[in-house]
């Protein structure tokens, strides 16, 4: 597997303002929503911060998948087909259990037929799915998941209709009591127990 170089964040990070402003603009017109707060620009924080209707704090990561994966990547999931295949940090994982039960990861999948792809961290911590480390520059390293997209609980083609059924898959998650014993990861600044 090729190393990690500076010039792949130009590719990383092309357009990314312009879906977040529309993710954010759905996500203040969606009815459910009483307010929205973009973290977008924090390294630590996931993406947006929602509030509901039935005051539940919900957090969404967003990720985009901008280009089929190099045949390196899908020799280590060959049964999922290329279009299918998502490279997911280790990173964002560990950012979302500290939100758990209601932290999501939504997908905008340029690649194949611009569908929006929707995973609560349940769904991320019970997928199938191929842990790895890529070589970044010099000697460190970055926890990578390759999942399948085509196991996630919701495939949509629009952003609204993502919306819609992540509210039902949020109404599933609180009406099962879901993952109630997940809770935050320790903190750095606090003393483990």
């Amino acid at each position: 597997m090729r190393a990690r170089e500076r010039c792949d964040w130009t590719q990383d990070l092309n357009e990314r303002h312009t879906i977040e402003r529309e993710v954010e603009r759905a996500l203040q017109r969606h009815d459910t929503v009483v307010s929205v707060r973009a973290r977008t620009a924090s390294k630590d924080d996931l993406d947006f911060v929602v509030t509901d209707r039935r005051r539940r704090e919900l957090t969404i990561e967003l990720k985009t998948k901008r280009q089929l994966y190099g045949s390196d990547w899908s020799q280590l999931t060959p049964d999922v087909a290329r279009h299918d295949l998502f490279v997911l940090d280790e990173l964002t994982v560990r950012k979302m259990a500290e939100c758990a039960p209601h932290s999501y990861l939504l997908i905008r999948d340029l690649v194949w037929t611009g569908r929006w792809v929707v995973m609560s961290f349940g769904d991320l911590l019970t997928c199938d799915r191929v842990q790895m480390s890529r070589q970044l520059l010099g000697s460190h390293s970055k926890g990578k998941w390759l999942i399948s997209m085509k196991d996630a609980p919701i495939i949509e083609e629009t952003i609204s209709d993502a919306l819609d059924q992540l509210n039902l898959l949020t109404l599933t998650v609180e009406a099962l009591g879901c993952w109630r014993s997940v809770s935050a990861w320790p903190h750095k600044s606090r003393p483990a127990s």
